[in-house]
């Protein structure tokens, strides 16, 4: 068990944000590898060698030495800190996080949910995205009333935005299984402002990201509707449709979630293939270019 004595005086030690910064950075990087390649370049001995480089990264982050913060952050991922004793490391880190401000916070629970996601670590994403709720970010999340039940993702990245998107399915289905009205109105925001009033949102990185994930997962009754281009929308119709046939689908079954989420195994060097439930070009490499971006306005702001 790992108590408090093992972070002791992390405060006094260090500048938190010095040592959350390259964090960061380890995490896009993981993530860039472990993302789908381009298409034309996705031959199976160039794919296992892209996750062979990704979890060599993860296994730096556990030995590395510059801070208590990158083992922590890296254990968590291969799941060492899931126990419940366990977990408060991973608490503390985030605790101490939250007095560096809204916008380190975003950029650290973006990138590792990005690094969670695409390592197939869906189940642990989901906790940290829980863990980063609780400490007032992303308050616009999940809303919910008579008309509408919404999921705002419109800061987020699109491991944590398709993160979201599965647990506010999964909690929708969850209250229709226990008899609860459904609204009118489904949606998930990925634009918000004057930008929702433009067609070209649609090719946004979060939208080219989450409008597939619907349609592949759940239903192509979710589209952008003609009266606000931020929004990808299903009507009370068709989601009772959809949660019903999902209802009758599963009977007998212990599945009971709309969307699955759990956490691969990490397998030996030389034989990793991305997670089975990990695919698709198109939720992964859209906004590689924005992510590249991002890294190099961090490293710069390392300096």
């Amino acid at each position: 068990m790992y108590g408090q004595e093992d972070v002791s005086g992390w405060e006094n030690d260090y500048n938190l944000c010095n040592f959350i910064k390259p964090v960061v950075l380890y995490c896009m990087r993981i993530e860039s590898l472990s993302s789908q390649m381009p298409v034309g370049l996705a031959e199976p001995s160039a794919l296992g060698q892209r996750w062979d480089d990704a979890y060599k990264l993860l296994d730096e982050m556990l030995t590395n030495r510059a801070s208590n913060i990158h083992q922590v952050i890296g254990k968590m991922i291969k799941g060492d800190y899931d126990d419940d004793s366990n977990w408060q490391m991973v608490e503390y880190v985030f605790d101490k996080l939250k007095s560096e401000g809204c916008g380190l916070g975003i950029r650290f629970y973006n990138t590792l949910l990005e690094a969670l996601w695409w390592l197939g670590q869906k189940e642990r994403g989901a906790r940290v995205l829980n863990e980063a709720t609780k400490r007032g970010l992303f308050p616009e999340l999940f809303r919910k009333n008579k008309l509408v039940w919404s999921v705002d993702v419109h800061r987020m990245w699109a491991g944590g935005a398709c993160t979201a998107i599965s647990i506010w399915l999964n909690n929708m289905y969850a209250m229709f299984k226990n008899g609860e009205d459904l609204p009118q109105l489904a949606t998930v925001v990925v634009v918000r402002g004057q930008m929702e009033k433009s067609s070209i949102t649609r090719d946004f990185p979060i939208a080219k990201a989450t409008y597939p994930f619907l349609k592949d997962n759940v239903s192509s009754s979710f589209c952008f509707p003609g009266w606000n281009k931020g929004r990808i929308i299903c009507q009370r119709p068709q989601l009772k449709r959809i949660l019903s046939a999902t209802e009758r689908s599963s009977e007998g079954s212990e599945n009971d979630k709309l969307i699955t989420l759990i956490n691969s195994p990490f397998t030996l060097l030389g034989t990793r293939t991305p997670p089975s439930d990990v695919s698709g070009d198109q939720h992964g490499s859209a906004d590689s270019e924005s992510r590249i971006r991002m890294t190099t306005e961090l490293m710069t702001s390392m300096v």
